[in-house]
């Protein structure tokens, strides 16, 4: 357990927990707000779904499983990715029960001008930094990444080799 003291600067585990909590909803509504702008309306949820069909075919039970939602909830944001034409479903021969889903060319142009315009929008913000902040924030984002990267994906079976920093 971490423990404080201001003028050492070390942090308690507490007010770090708290920090991270109220800085995670200011990240993802920043996010939200440039999907919300951007010309083609995608939500984040949905360019989350791409971004894994884009590693390549799932089913709609992995993709589920790995969002951490009910099937049915999938299934209706599958319904509704295959109606815009950003996904398609794909039967396996082996096994007519099984269907996978796969990122169509439109899908993929879809999520890689939603990807542009939030890349754009953080390179807007972290330009106004300094060099020595900008360097601080990169080490925080890697110990971030490393801390909470295993713990994002309770589901090993669906976490992509080799996807790290």
């Amino acid at each position: 357990m971490l423990t404080t003291n201001d003028m050492t600067g070390v942090v308690d585990e507490q007010s770090l927990t708290h920090r991270v909590l109220r800085t995670m909803p200011l990240l993802m509504h920043f996010m939200f707000r440039q999907l919300r702008d951007f010309d083609v309306r995608i939500e984040p949820n949905q360019v989350q779904i791409l971004s894994v069909l884009a590693e390549g075919q799932r089913t709609v039970s992995e993709l589920a499983a790995r969002q951490h939602v009910s099937l049915p909830s999938m299934s209706k944001t599958i319904n509704m990715l295959v109606e815009r034409g950003w996904v398609e479903r794909v039967e396996v021969p082996e096994d007519r029960r099984v269907v996978r889903l796969r990122l169509t060319e439109q899908g993929r142009d879809s999520l890689r001008a939603a990807h542009q315009a939030m890349v754009h929008a953080v390179d807007e913000v972290v330009s106004h930094l300094t060099p020595e902040e900008a360097a601080a924030l990169s080490r925080g984002l890697d110990i971030l990444y490393s801390a909470f990267g295993s713990a994002a994906d309770p589901c090993p079976k669906h976490r992509v080799p080799g996807n790290t920093p």
